[in-house]
């Protein structure tokens, strides 16, 4: 072993194992692990999952990660261990079984009515197909959970219920539970909540009505009390503290309120859950916007009684801590800030390859590409090629055609199925875009070419800051420069005090980093580069978190330093080779210059010039 690979092993064997992150997990409600790309994070999580220290433990380990694809790649391997029976994998809704109701129960999933269609659309398609109970009704349910030892589902569940973990908690109190999230959007995703007036009136006259309601009982007519008073101050005065949370509404009540209000009111939305996060935020976290006539809440992902492992890479500390309402997490991992000695990244530092004006450059772009990736192939070297999803077509049409003059007709470039494909042939070029994560049929690519840049604008950070921050709301920061060329948050004023300016910098440039960088990182990570030998060509004005070997400020330091041709020496090689092609076979001159459109006097200096 080398040393790059002697390190590797001893960051592995001491940070990566499951005594070190069992006994951080006991001192540490919320642990992080953020090894970088390749490391290691999924296998450790494995590792732990099958260990007898965990096992033993926990009651149960919940495993959310970012796409189903992940999730059954680490299940096939979890199950070897523990066995199928331990095991449950939370399904999405089977649609197929709904049938003809499918509409109408995308609908009330939509207006938060999943409860009353459980229910009632459920029993009536059940009983209309012959169905005798679906699995999925009660795949939540305490008597399955419990029942399992390792439960597997995508970070969707948060996404769409903020409240999950709490939940999950309160359904198995005495369990002690693990939640290991894996690289999960959930910390990339907007957590913006919006309860329009007309919802919070209909929801509120309901309310009314349930009081009045004969089969209401005391004890109900008490918390429906307490809502009212609650909601009428709310009404009055949006922007005032909530002075209790509010208490919950039984399962019973629940099914009534959403019965009643279907019945009265054509587009009821339950917005229970919404009203009762608010109730537990501060007033910066919720404000009425007379614009939208709406309520707006920053819901964030609450945790209680549970321990928390978050393995992801290239998301700032400090984001996840906000996201998780600034619960304390410790960061148990360092980062791995060796990359492999074989590795080269070089970048490109100019603006052709923004969305502006990628386009337009894309003629000298792709000449310059097309040459480093006829390089590889004469080496059968393979490459993965990265562009904007906007540009995903465009590339495929003209790169393509570029690619065929200078390489052969057999290029392919292929944008989707790539599992139908021998990507091992160095004349078969993925493409893929920016933000793809999970994907891992990339592993053994050689080299790696960001043909275009990606880049998020002024407005796109702040409101993704305002998103975080509300109450710093009416701050705006622009994207500049700092005095490398790198891309940087600027506050467009002075902010509020010293202490909080550097804060808001650091969280600024944290999510320019987060949205910018790191998905760019992110996706040319897919050839695995930190851990093996690879080639990578990036194009961004960023400050990345590993090493690149050389930076270029030109497309003619790009072709000096690689060795290629511009686009009109390389044209002018190629006509002159074909030139004396045609007249060693004794080709007529006329014939020639007619063949291959020149001139008369460029086909002497192509004859004078070669002799």
């Amino acid at each position: 072993m080398d040393t790059f690979e002697l390190d590797l092993v001893s960051f592995r064997k001491t940070y990566l194992i499951p005594t070190h992150i069992f006994s951080q997990l006991q001192k540490h409600q919320i642990c992080l692990n953020p090894a970088g790309l390749g490391i290691g994070k999924t296998e450790s999580n494995i590792q732990c999952m099958t260990s007898p220290l965990f096992l033993n433990h926990y009651t149960q380990i919940f495993y959310l990660t970012e796409t189903h694809n992940n999730l059954l790649e680490v299940h096939d391997k979890i199950k070897l261990v523990v066995g199928e029976d331990n095991i449950l994998v939370l399904q999405r809704r089977p649609e197929e079984l709904c049938k003809e109701l499918n509409v109408q129960w995308k609908d009330f999933e939509k207006r938060g009515l999943s409860y009353y269609a459980r229910k009632h659309l459920c029993k009536k398609i059940c009983m209309v197909n012959g169905v005798h109970g679906c699995e999925w009704i009660d795949q939540l349910s305490k008597k399955t959970i419990t029942s399992k030892k390792i439960i597997f589902c995508v970070a969707d569940y948060i996404l769409v219920n903020p409240g999950f973990i709490v939940d999950i908690v309160s359904k198995c109190k005495g369990s002690k539970i693990l939640f290991i999230i894996d690289e999960a959007k959930i910390f990339k995703n907007n957590n913006l909540g919006v309860i329009t007036f007309k919802d919070f009136s209909n929801f509120k006259n309901i309310l009314f009505d349930l009081v009045e309601d004969i089969s209401t009982t005391a004890s109900e007519k008490i918390i429906i009390d307490t809502w009212i008073q609650t909601l009428k101050k709310l009404d009055r005065n949006p922007n005032k503290s909530f002075a209790t949370t509010l208490p919950i509404i039984n399962w019973g009540l629940k099914l009534n309120n959403q019965k009643l209000g279907i019945r009265k009111f054509k587009d009821y939305c339950y917005i229970g859950y919404k009203l009762q996060k608010i109730s537990t935020l501060h007033p910066d976290y919720y404000w009425y916007d007379k614009k939208t006539a709406s309520f707006n809440f920053v819901d964030l992902i609450k945790i209680k009684n549970a321990n928390i492992l978050v393995t992801v890479a290239n998301i700032p500390r400090e984001i996840i801590k906000i996201k998780l309402d600034r619960t304390n997490i410790k960061t148990i991992v360092p980062t791995f800030g060796k990359i492999h000695p074989g590795t080269k990244v070089y970048n490109l530092k100019i603006n052709y390859g923004s969305k502006k004006y990628f386009r337009h450059k894309s003629k000298q772009l792709f000449d310059l590409f097309a040459q480093m990736i006829s390089k590889n192939i004469r080496n059968s070297e393979t490459t993965l090629l990265i562009t904007n999803k906007e540009f995903i077509n465009f590339v495929r049409e003209k790169f393509e055609s570029v690619l065929k003059k200078l390489c052969g007709e057999n290029i392919i470039i292929v944008t989707d199925s790539f599992e139908r494909y021998d990507l091992s042939n160095p004349f078969i070029l993925p493409l893929i875009s920016y933000g793809i994560c999970g994907l891992n049929a990339f592993q053994q690519i050689k080299n790696v070419i960001c043909l275009s840049s990606y880049y998020i604008n002024d407005d796109i950070l702040n409101d993704k800051i305002n998103e975080l921050l509300p109450e710093f709301r009416k701050i705006r920061f622009t994207i500049g420069q700092d005095k490398k060329g790198n891309r940087v948050a600027i506050p467009s004023e002075e902010l509020v005090s010293d202490s909080e300016n550097k804060y808001l910098c650091k969280v600024a440039n944290d999510l320019l980093y987060m949205f910018e960088t790191a998905i760019t990182e992110q996706v040319v990570g897919r050839i695995r580069f930190i851990t093996n030998s690879r080639t990578v060509l990036l194009q961004n004005n960023s400050k990345f978190s590993f090493f690149v070997h050389k930076e270029f400020s030109s497309l003619k330091e790009v072709r000096r330093h690689f060795g290629l041709k511009t686009h009109r020496d390389s044209t002018y090689s190629k006509k002159k080779e074909e030139t004396l092609e045609l007249q060693a076979r004794g080709i007529d001159m006329d014939e020639i210059i007619k063949k291959l459109g020149i001139s008369r006097a460029t086909y002497y200096r192509y004859i004078y010039i070669s002799k």
